[in-house]
C-alpha cells in the first residue's frame, strides 16, 4: 500500500512539474516599434519561446490599411500555431532626439 501511494505521489508530482515547465516556455512576444518623426520607420519583432527573433518591416502607420494588413499577417502566423493573445502592452514612448519612438507589445501563449 505504501508503494502504491508513493508511485501515485511521484506520478502526480511529475505531471505537475512538467506541465509547469511547458507553460513557462510557451510565450511569443510580438513588438512593434515606430517613429512619428523623420526618419520614419515601422518594424515588428517576433520573439519565439526559444528566444529566436524575426524582424519585419511593415508599411508605415500612416498607411492604415497596409500597416494593419501586414501586422495582421504576422499576428495570424503566430495564432495558427495555437497561440492566443494573453496580454497587450501599449503606450511606451521613448524620446530619442530628434524623434519620438513608440513601442507596443503583444504577449501570446498557448491556452
Amino acid at each position: 500500500m505504501k508503494k502504491l501511494v508513493l508511485i501515485i505521489s511521484i506520478a502526480v508530482a511529475n505531471l505537475f512539474i512538467t506541465s509547469k515547465l511547458r507553460g513557462q516556455n510557451s510565450i511569443y512576444i510580438i513588438s512593434e516599434v515606430y517613429s512619428m518623426a523623420a526618419p520614419f520607420f515601422d518594424s515588428v519583432y517576433v520573439t519565439s519561446p526559444t528566444g529566436l527573433v524575426a524582424a519585419y518591416k511593415i508599411p508605415y502607420i500612416n498607411n492604415v490599411a497596409g500597416h494593419d494588413a501586414a501586422l495582421n499577417v504576422i499576428l495570424n502566423g503566430v495564432s495558427t500555431l495555437g497561440y492566443t493573445i494573453s496580454d497587450y502592452s501599449m503606450g511606451r514612448t521613448y524620446n530619442v532626439v530628434p524623434q519620438t519612438i513608440f513601442y507596443f507589445s503583444w504577449f501570446l501563449k498557448k491556452p
